[in-house]
């Protein structure tokens, strides 16, 4: 939507962010990454575009950003190939929706890649303020089957 502050708390190489950018008039793009290395990528891919944008290296599951601060968030998230078992999978879930939830705005809406949905829907039960509007199921990304899962920030 036109105007909105959009994060992707998990954007690799910004391309979630830069798809943001070209779809209309935004109020700041903000993105972060473990990764120092995706950070570099992602600033390079924007250069002197699509501003206003704030790219910077964090841990998702510990956003240094303000409480009721966005309005859209959406990310790729974790599938469970290449971070640990299913359990840390789960934990990883459950505070990253923790984040997710202390970060967005009543009403805003976030929308979520995810490939363990059990795992996803275990965590989603832990934070009262989200809650599941819509679940696309069966996507298939690289032959990979995945869901997309959209939530709403109720009333706190």
């Amino acid at each position: 939507e036109d105007g909105d502050t959009f994060l992707d708390p998990r954007c690799g190489a910004g391309t979630i962010l830069i798809e943001r950018a070209m779809a209309g008039r935004l109020k700041m793009l903000i993105g972060g990454d473990i990764s120092q290395d995706a950070i570099a990528h992602a600033r390079a891919n924007f250069g002197n575009r699509h501003k206003p944008w704030n790219i910077r290296e964090w841990d998702a599951k510990q956003l240094p950003l303000e409480d009721n601060t966005i309005d859209k968030i959406v990310s790729n998230l974790p599938w469970g190939r290449q971070y640990g078992s299913r359990g840390d999978l789960g934990r990883l879930y459950a505070r990253f929706l923790s984040e997710v939830a202390r970060v967005q705005r009543t009403n805003g809406k976030g929308v979520f890649l995810v490939g363990a949905w059990s795992e996803f829907r275990k965590a989603l039960s832990t934070t009262n303020e989200l809650r599941l509007v819509e679940h696309l199921k069966k996507i298939s990304v690289l032959g990979r089957r995945a869901d997309i899962l959209v939530l709403k920030r109720t009333n706190r």
